[in-house]
């Protein structure tokens, strides 16, 4: 039993200072990835829920990597409050990405956790979100929320985000940060495709079709495989614009 007990602690160790010396020893740049369950990697229990960073992390070259730190039902608030961003700039070196997008849970007015105005207490979280990338040599890029699958009875995609995605051009512009406008491109991309070729880039599962969601699901809001994959090369395509050394689509 010692013996075992031993080993275990042994690996463990070796493992901690070999993820350790890695992070210590990485030369290339990390691109951080801060948000919500849109942008989030999926326990398996959420399948076939995906967030965008999972595709989009092997859509990078050898010389950089992803760091995803998004997490379900984060605000900037909530990121704040739960020590997440702490944790990030503290890993941050020179020269790395962070890329932020949040929006979806700021709107909830109901719940004080997330919520924060547009114009206000989420715009103030984004100017300090810069500030601090930016305190550490690295860079700060924004990104607008994704948008939802809610069309009217007429076939038009409606905005169901309010000023979110206007406070964060707005932030962009004021602190002369990147942005890359996932809403508006998306929003596009969504309209096109309309009602209903539009339910296969979200989670849409009919009752019995997967063992995560036996009464099945209708969810507008986050990305199955196929969406995600789609978001993912949309924000590695506006990536690549700005750091075309990074991106090798």
């Amino acid at each position: 039993m010692k013996l075992i007990f031993a080993t275990i602690l042994i690996t463990g160790m070796v493992y901690l200072a070999t993820q350790i010396l890695t992070a210590q020893t990485y030369t290339g740049t990390t691109v951080y990835l801060a948000g919500d369950s849109t942008m989030a990697s999926q326990l398996p229990s959420r399948r076939p829920m995906t967030g965008w960073g999972e595709p989009f992390s092997s859509m990078l070259c050898n010389n950089a990597r992803v760091i995803n730190r998004a997490e379900n039902g984060r605000s900037t608030k909530s990121f704040l409050t739960d020590g997440l961003w702490t944790n990030l700039i503290s890993e941050l070196s020179t020269g790395d990405i962070v890329m932020i997008q949040f929006g979806h849970n700021d709107q909830k007015l109901n719940n004080p956790r997330v919520y924060a105005s547009a114009f206000e207490d989420y715009r103030e979280n984004l100017q300090r979100f810069i500030t601090d990338v930016r305190s550490r040599d690295a860079t700060p890029i924004l990104l607008t929320s994704i948008v939802r699958r809610a069309f009217d009875s007429e076939g038009n995609l409606q905005r169901t985000l309010g000023d979110y995605p206007a406070a964060t051009r707005n932030v962009a512009f004021e602190m002369q940060a990147i942005l890359i406008d996932v809403n508006a491109i998306l929003y596009e991309l969504v309209q096109s495709k309309g009602p209903v070729a539009s339910k296969n880039w979200y989670l849409h599962l009919k009752p019995d079709s997967h063992h995560n969601y036996k009464e099945g699901i209708k969810d507008n809001t986050h990305l199955s495989a196929e969406g995600a994959l789609e978001v993912g090369i949309l924000v590695a395509a506006e990536l690549k614009k700005i750091r075309p050394n990074l991106v090798c689509l």
